[in-house]
């Protein structure tokens, strides 16, 4: 290599050191002064409205059970094998008011109490002669009783008893006590055939013909067809708004209207399976026939709330706050809940004008600074399921 190549190779070796060294300096200045910059401010968007209280008109919603105003259970209150009555002893079965619904074999308890009335007879006979001697004015009101008793009916009344007398007399052949006893078996013996005592249908049956009952042995269950109600549970919080009388409309999930009701009775506790007041309403009216266990849509209307604002519940958080917007800036403010609905509240309790926050925030927190997408409240019936408002397309109405 001579002198000149080495001179060269010499120059080139310096400027490719000076280069890299260039490029390694302004690298790392570059990653120094982006450590130093800030980082880029991101305001959050929310949306908002200016609060402005009005009367609201406002409703309950709610799904009730079709139900019989009376549900009984047939229930056996003497002992013998169950018979067939004059309809089939299942479920589902309807009958009239009337029916024999269920006979208990009687025969053994029948020919006991026909015993029992001709002892009775005997009784009367034997005690004719002295009472046509000692009291003859009453003689003849006790022949007529004597001819009246039938075994195979129920005894006639008892003639009257004016005479202290006679009523020792009587007393002291047993002739009341006996009179009485007898009585007594008769209801007993009406007990072995249970009778219909409205149209319904049967729910439910314990014990089939066949069977033999025994005293408080229940047989079946039965319902009223031709009166219903509706049970409605409500949230505690909306019971308040429910009166006695109020008039509803019944509805099918399709909003069909099939039938009309009124408020009949508001229980005075909680539900402690589903914490809510249950609403009882009889059906007045029926645009098609329902049927007890049938589930309906129920919606009380016409209920207006005075000095109060609209917006969705879901921008409701620790139970009763939300954010305002001040100055571009989110405030936790408490509010004054009036009524809660499926996917709104109603409140007051902050100053008109004030702008608040109509959407959950998520990670949001006191002091963010936001822009708010200003927007108006909308009529209750008009409220969109998401937001609740109507947001205004202008831009005018941007608050930045």
């Amino acid at each position: 290599m001579n002198k000149r190549q080495f001179v060269i190779s010499l120059i080139g070796g310096f400027l490719t050191i000076f280069i890299v060294g260039l490029i390694t300096w302004q690298v790392l200045r570059s990653k120094e002064e982006a450590r130093k910059a800030p980082p880029p401010k991101i305001i959050r968007k929310v949306k908002s409205a200016l609060i402005d209280y009005s009367t609201v008109e406002t409703s309950v919603r709610s799904t009730g059970r079709v139900i019989s105003q009376q549900s009984v259970d047939v229930i056996a209150e003497v002992q013998g094998k169950i018979l067939p009555g004059d309809i089939a002893l299942k479920k589902g079965q309807d009958f009239k008011k009337g029916d024999i619904l269920v006979r208990i074999y009687n025969k053994d308890a029948a020919y006991t109490l026909q015993a029992r009335k001709s002892a009775y007879l005997n009784s009367i006979a034997n005690i004719l002669p002295d009472l046509k001697i000692d009291y003859p004015s009453e003689y003849p009101r006790w022949v007529r009783f004597f001819e009246e008793v039938r075994i195979e009916k129920d005894l006639p009344e008892l003639p009257e008893v004016n005479s202290r007398q006679l009523k020792i007399f009587l007393a002291s052949r047993n002739i009341l006590s006996e009179y009485y006893a007898i009585k007594s078996d008769e209801v007993r013996f009406n007990k072995y055939t249970i009778i219909a005592p409205y149209d319904g249908a049967i729910q439910n049956v314990m014990l089939e013909a066949g069977s033999v009952a025994n005293p408080g042995s229940r047989i079946a269950q039965i319902i009223k067809t031709s009166q219903l109600e509706v049970e409605v549970p409500v949230e505690v919080s909306s019971a308040s708004w429910i009166k006695l009388n109020d008039r509803v409309n019944l509805k099918t999930e399709g909003d069909g209207v099939v039938g009309e009701a009124y408020v009949k009775r508001i229980s005075s506790f909680v539900d402690p399976e589903t914490q809510s007041i249950n609403i009882y309403l009889e059906v007045s009216k029926q645009n098609e026939k329902l049927f007890p266990g049938e589930y309906l849509r129920v919606e009380f209307d016409g209920m207006s709330v005075k000095n109060a604002m609209e917006i969705p519940r879901n921008a409701v958080f620790n139970r009763n706050q939300v954010f305002t917007v001040v100055d571009g800036f989110l405030k936790k403010e408490t509010i004054n809940m009036l009524k809660v609905n499926e996917k709104t509240i109603l409140f007051n309790g902050i100053t008109e004008g004030t702008e608040i926050v109509i959407e959950p925030l998520a990670n949001a927190n006191e002091s963010m600074q936001v822009q708010t997408n200003f927007t108006i409240a909308a009529p209750s019936d008009t409220i969109n399921p998401e937001y609740g408002m109507i947001e205004m397309d202008s831009k005018e109405d941007s608050i930045n």
